[in-house]
């Protein structure tokens, strides 16, 4: 009886999430500016808190929010905005110095492979040439641009969105508490709150490691006099929400862009340099600072993240990769609390134990430290039935000692 059960659960777990992930697809602009939207009112609920604390009206704070949220929007699609625009009209001229590079770099090859006896067809060569100049790489750039306009529209969706999900947001417990009961009531709280501590630190924390990744990115970068610093910086703190794959795309567009300034000139130094720059930035932040700082709070298996960044991005692109991670992490947390998928929740998880802290030379973990506390507390307040009749017997005694003695 209980692995039909299990298999009718896991069965329309599975229907559910073919049917979803379809319907997310082709319904995305309803569906992504939502999902966008609950994903910002995790970071925005804290700071509208902080306003609501200096006795500001709820609507008021959320609007002060948003619109100071609004603002730095602004301000970054500018910035973007025009550094792609100066970028695309001297892109003819790194065209032509990367042509002119490869050129020279492929003559040099061929003539060096002579020498060592192995022949090269110029057909490969000349067509691979071909291929380079054909490419309209300005054309696709400008396309870049001309996406901010669809940009702004859906971005006016969001904020509509987290308007009403900043007012809602208080009445969710209240409405948890009005749905369920018992057991169900408590389960239904510790996946809200799981939800909501594990996303805004996972959030927090990675906007704070993205930023110092962008900011050494672009200092390091403009010291060197990299053409357009800012961009690239602003690059390397974007792509860092995306696991593996956005420091990967950073290493090799800024690489890139180091061999055609510097290369084509024989600055092979400063290319270098370039190079070490962003390759040492991403690699020490990636492998030491952002695991210290991130823990073992996702228990997430490396997987798990890289198959969420290809499914999250076959459904909504590359907006699908960023939000891949957070999405990942709160549906572990649901299926960890239905019966019958929680194997399935481990499996997802990454196979580590959480460390517990200690509770001194006793060596006890915390959790049971702090249960023992908890009874001792309930003891000096409760007491059991058979101490109550022991204190009364010993006053019964003291009393009549007490008679006795004034007889």
């Amino acid at each position: 009886m209980e692995k039909s059960v299990k298999i009718i659960t896991i069965s329309i777990t599975l229907i559910t999430i073919v049917v979803v992930s379809v319907v997310f697809k082709y319904a995305s602009a309803i569906f992504l500016p939502l999902i966008v939207a609950v994903l910002l009112s995790y970071i925005f609920s804290p700071v509208v808190k902080v306003f609501e604390k200096i006795k500001i009206p709820r609507l008021i704070a959320i609007l002060l929010v948003l619109l100071l949220f609004a603002g730095i929007i602004t301000l970054i699609g500018n910035f973007l905005y025009l550094s792609i625009e100066s970028f695309a009209k001297k892109f003819d001229k790194y065209q032509q110095t990367f042509v002119m590079l490869f050129n020279d770099l492929s003559e040099k090859s061929i003539v060096l492979l002579e020498k060592m006896n192995i022949d090269v067809e110029d057909n490969e060569v000349f067509s691979l040439r071909a291929v380079l100049e054909s490419i309209n790489w300005k054309n696709s750039i400008s396309n870049i641009t001309a996406k901010f306009a669809t940009f702004a529209s859906s971005f006016s969706v969001v904020m509509l969105f987290l308007v009403f999900l900043l007012l809602e947001k208080p009445l969710l417990k209240k409405k948890l508490f009005m749905i369920y009961s018992g057991e169900k009531r408590e389960r239904a709280l510790k996946v809200f709150n799981d939800i909501n501590d594990q996303v805004v630190k996972y959030l927090g924390l990675k906007f704070v490691v993205s930023f110092a990744t962008g900011i050494i990115s672009y200092l390091l970068l403009a010291l060197i006099g990299l053409d357009f610093a800012g961009l690239w910086g602003f690059l390397a703190f974007l792509l860092n929400f995306i696991p593996s794959i956005g420091s990967l795309f950073v290493i090799i567009i800024v690489t890139f862009m180091g061999l055609v300034q510097f290369g084509a000139v024989g600055d092979w130094g400063r290319f270098v340099a370039v190079a070490v720059a962003i390759n040492g930035t991403q690699f020490i932040i990636g492998n030491f600072i952002d695991p210290r700082l991130q823990g073992q709070k996702l228990n997430l298996s490396p997987i798990i993240i890289l198959f969420s960044l290809f499914f999250w991005g076959w459904i909504w692109g590359v907006v699908g990769m960023f939000l891949a991670v957070p999405l990942m992490v709160i549906i572990k947390i649901v299926i960890e609390t239905i019966p019958g998928l929680e194997h399935f929740g481990v499996m997802m998880g990454s196979g580590q134990e959480p460390k517990q802290r200690k509770c001194g030379r006793l060596g006890c973990r915390f959790d049971e430290y702090k249960l023992a506390a908890m009874n001792k507390v309930k003891s000096v307040f409760h007491k059991s039935p058979k101490k109550e009749k022991e204190e009364d017997l010993k006053k019964e005694n003291i009393e009549k000692k007490s008679e006795e003695n004034k007889e």
